[in-house]
């Protein structure tokens, strides 16, 4: 009886072994693939980073575009004193004139390409 209880205890101990090593491997494997995914999601964070900086910077340079439109947009009164200026360059014309009126003037002038004015 003893003869045939020490192949069991051995294929048992043997199939434990397998079992063990096996788990190992795959415990290996769960690392890796742990280390795998914190990789990606670095990176995936990293470009999401860099799409957020970029919209940023567009918004931004939106609204420098918007503004720069609103600083060429010259009011009724404005447009009177730039033409009259523009026929004579005389500066006496703009004297009273706000300096974002004179500004916007200047711009006006760069926009339409009116270098003499400018």
């Amino acid at each position: 009886m003893k003869i045939k209880i020490i192949p069991i205890i051995v294929l048992i101990l043997g199939l434990s072994n397998l079992f063990f090593h096996y788990n190992n491997i795959q415990q290996k494997r769960i690392d890796e693939l742990g280390i795998q995914l914190s990789i990606l999601k670095a990176e995936y964070i990293f470009q999401i980073k860099e799409l957020e900086n970029e919209i940023f910077i567009l918004k931004e340079l939106t609204t420098l575009n918007r503004y720069h439109e609103d600083l060429t947009d010259l009011t009724s009164f404005e447009s009177l004193k730039f033409e009259e200026f523009r026929n004579n360059y005389d500066d006496q014309v703009l004297k009273g004139l706000a300096p974002i009126s004179i500004c916007k003037m200047y711009l006006y002038a760069s926009q339409i390409k009116d270098y003499e004015t400018q």
